[in-house]
């Protein structure tokens, strides 16, 4: 994520571990990178791990219950491109039972954003900048739980919550890179585990429009704060939710093991 003078990742909790940690420690530090940011030269994978231990620790978690955290990067002086940084994290949501959460929605809206998400760099972040502020804006105003935001291409290329997929029959679809699919550390993850656990499915990169996205069985987006949003209906289309639910049990369960 960025606000401009911050790049931050999320970090997840469950059953008292760190999860992903690798995944959020090299994220941040490309996304700080990117920006040109003066890492610390001891800021290390372990520093970053104690860094989110003594958070979670602060914030009293109890087992079994988890949680989802953001991790940010700032600059001191944000005028200087070599300031020193400062890191601080924020707590976002727990996690009932060390469990990514999951809800049901109807409530989706469309959003024609071709200025908001043009397919560069920072379109691949999740940002406090007006391409993520409107969109969550114009779903409130609209009554909606989330926007489906289309590119310049007038494909769908996420949601004003995070990632969008889609199932049909044996495919899981995803848009196409830097068509303004987000850096999200949980869509990852769950790639890889249906990759590593899901033989039978195959991972797509087809970005689609409206109409093409209807034609898929089950839909639902990735967010990095709330976890999975299943639609339960779309443009008038009754969905079903009955395979996402499993691969989210079966995500689940490896994340409770500690196997992620």
């Amino acid at each position: 994520m960025t606000n401009g003078l911050s790049v931050g990742v999320h970090f997840v909790f469950s059953n008292g571990k760190l999860i992903l940690a690798e995944e959020s420690y090299f994220a941040l530090m490309s996304s700080m990178r990117g920006f040109r940011m003066k890492i610390p030269k001891d800021y290390t994978l372990e520093k970053f791990e104690a860094d989110c231990y003594f958070q979670y620790e602060t914030c009293k978690v109890e087992k079994p219950f988890g949680a989802i955290f953001s991790f940010w990067a700032s600059r001191k002086n944000p005028l200087e491109i070599s300031s020193d940084i400062d890191f601080f994290q924020k707590l976002e949501c727990f996690l009932d039972q060390g469990k990514i959460p999951y809800k049901v929605t109807d409530k989706v809206g469309v959003l024609k954003s071709e200025f908001l998400c043009s397919g560069s760099f920072q379109s691949t972040l999740l940002t406090a900048g007006l391409w993520d502020v409107y969109p969550s804006l114009y779903a409130s105003d609209a009554q909606k739980d989330l926007v489906l935001l289309i590119n310049f291409n007038k494909k769908v290329s996420r949601t004003s919550k995070g990632n969008l997929l889609g199932i049909k029959e044996n495919k899981l679809i995803l848009p196409e890179l830097y068509s303004g699919e987000l850096k999200c550390i949980l869509t990852e993850a769950f790639v890889n585990y249906l990759q590593k656990n899901e033989p039978s499915f195959f991972v797509v990169r087809n970005s689609q429009s409206i109409f093409e996205l209807q034609t898929c069985q089950e839909i639902f987006t990735i967010s990095p704060t709330d976890g999975f949003i299943l639609f339960s209906g779309f443009n008038g289309k009754t969905l079903e939710n009955q395979k996402t639910i499993e691969l989210i049990e079966g995500f689940n369960s490896k994340i409770i093991s500690g196997e992620y």
